[in-house]
C-alpha cells in the first residue's frame, strides 16, 4: 500500500522542471558566429582583456579544429602589470537558454592549444549560477601549467544542479570561464586558441502540477478544477484525475494532489 511519504515524493518529482535529455547547451561553441560589434568578437560570449600591450581576447579565422574560426586568447605581462584574457558564457544571459533542470548534472568539454611562456598559466571553470547571479555549484578552478604541441581536449564536471526553489533559486544557468594569465613582468605571456566548447546540460520549462487549471498560479480554482475532474467531470486540457500516474483514479490521487497543493510552486 502506498504511504504518505511515497505520495509526497511523487508530488515533488512531478513538480520538478520537465526535461528530456542532456544536450549541448553552449551557444556558438565553435565561434562561427560573429558578434554585432564585428568579426573579431564572438557572438554570445563575453570577452575580457586587460594587462600589458598586446593582450587580446578575439575571434580569429585561423587555428580552428572545426569550421573556420576559433577564439584566440593572449595575455601579455608588463612591469608591475599582469595580463588576463578571458571568454565566458552564461547559458541564460548570453545564450538565452531556459533554466537548468533541478538535480540534473552539468559538464563541459573544449579543445585548446596552449602556448605558455614564462609565468603564463591557463584557467578554466564550470559553475552553476542562480537567478541572482550567485554561485550555487562549482567545479573549482582548473589550472593549465604547460604548453601542448597541438589541440587537446579538456573536460570539467559533472557538477550537480541544486533543486529548484523560491527566488533566487528559481532559475539556474551554466557558466563557463576560459582564460589565460601572464605575470607582472615584460617577458611573461600566455596564449591559447579555443574551439568546440560543449556544455552538456539539461534545460526545460518549469512545471507545477498543483497549478491544475494552468493559469500560472496555485489557488482555490486549481483545487476546484481537480475536484471536478476527480468526480468524473471535465478536466482541464492535458490534465487527468490520475494525479499519481499509477493508472487508476482513487483516493491516493486525491491525497497526492492535496500534498502538492499544500507545497505550492
Amino acid at each position: 500500500m502506498k504511504t504518505t511519504l511515497a505520495l509526497i515524493a511523487t508530488a515533488l518529482a512531478m513538480a520538478a522542471v520537465s526535461s528530456s535529455r542532456a544536450d549541448d547547451i553552449a551557444t556558438n561553441g565553435s565561434f562561427e558566429e560573429e558578434d554585432f560589434r564585428g568579426p573579431i568578437d564572438s557572438a554570445y560570449w563575453n570577452e575580457i582583456a586587460s594587462g600589458g600591450p598586446g593582450t587580446v581576447s578575439e575571434r580569429v579565422n585561423s587555428g580552428a579544429t572545426a569550421g573556420e574560426f576559433s577564439h584566440h586568447l593572449l595575455a601579455v605581462g608588463a612591469n608591475g602589470i599582469g595580463g588576463t584574457a578571458v571568454i565566458i558564457q552564461n547559458t541564460r544571459a548570453e545564450g538565452g537558454k531556459p533554466s537548468l533542470v533541478g538535480l540534473s548534472t552539468v559538464s563541459a568539454t573544449f579543445k585548446a592549444h596552449y602556448n605558455l611562456g614564462p609565468g603564463g598559466v591557463g584557467f578554466y571553470a564550470l559553475r552553476v549560477l542562480n537567478s541572482g547571479g550567485a554561485i550555487v555549484a562549482d567545479s573549482g578552478l582548473r589550472v593549465v601549467t604547460s604548453s601542448n604541441s597541438g589541440y587537446a581536449t579538456f573536460s570539467v564536471g559533472p557538477i550537480t544542479v541544486p533543486a529548484l526553489g523560491d527566488a533566487p533559486n528559481d532559475f539556474y544557468a551554466a557558466f563557463i570561464e576560459l582564460s589565460v594569465a601572464a605575470g607582472a613582468f615584460p617577458e611573461s605571456n600566455a596564449e591559447a586558441n579555443i574551439d568546440e566548447v560543449v556544455i552538456n546540460g539539461t534545460v526545460g520549462t518549469p512545471s507545477c502540477p498543483a497549478d491544475f487549471d494552468g493559469d500560472g498560479t496555485v489557488d482555490f480554482f486549481d483545487y476546484d478544477a481537480f475536484v471536478v475532474c476527480f468526480e468524473g467531470g471535465s478536466c482541464p486540457s492535458g490534465k487527468t484525475a490520475d494525479f499519481d500516474g499509477d493508472g487508476a483514479v482513487d483516493f491516493f490521487d486525491y491525497d497526492a494532489f492535496v500534498q502538492a497543493f499544500e507545497l505550492g510552486c
